[in-house]
């Protein structure tokens, strides 16, 4: 029986350590927008994400020394240099838990995507990340992976 147990385990404690969380590199789509020359943030509240995140990325972007006003997209100043759309995705287990979050950063002048951000994690194998935290990692990554200008 302890032959059989011992692999089990070993197999069982490897699956649920590696399908834990991840936050994925950033995609950047528009190369020509330096993040370091943009100052002034909007980020929109997506209807169907709660505000937590929403929140903490504002918060995330004042720490990085932007000034930042957050709202519904209709409601987005003309004068912003760029919006960020925070879509955060929710699971049920024992209690809620953060599955998703995508951070998208876009040009307020041409509407390009500037760059894309995600956290994911397993749904079956998960942790309980902290909302805030996990949103504050995501910016700062962003922030110190940010392509060199060609």
């Amino acid at each position: 029986m302890d032959r059989i147990f011992r692999p089990v385990l070993l197999v069982l404690l490897a699956l649920y350590f590696s399908g834990c969380s991840s936050v994925v590199d950033s995609t950047y789509y528009s190369r020509h927008v330096r993040l370091e020359s943009m100052k002034r943030a909007y980020v929109v509240h997506d209807p169907g994400s709660t505000y937590g995140c929403a929140n903490a990325a504002a918060e995330a972007l004042t720490a990085q020394g932007l000034t930042v006003t957050s709202g519904y997209i209709h409601d987005k100043p003309a004068d912003t240099d760029f919006y960020v759309e925070v879509v955060d995705r929710w699971q049920w287990d024992v209690a809620m838990f953060l599955a998703s979050l995508e951070i998208h950063f876009v040009d307020n002048a041409t509407n390009d995507v500037i760059t894309i951000k995600t956290f994911q994690q397993n749904k079956f194998f998960h942790t309980f990340p902290d909302q805030r935290q996990t949103t504050f990692e995501i910016i700062t990554s962003i922030y110190n992976k940010e392509p060199t200008q060609k």
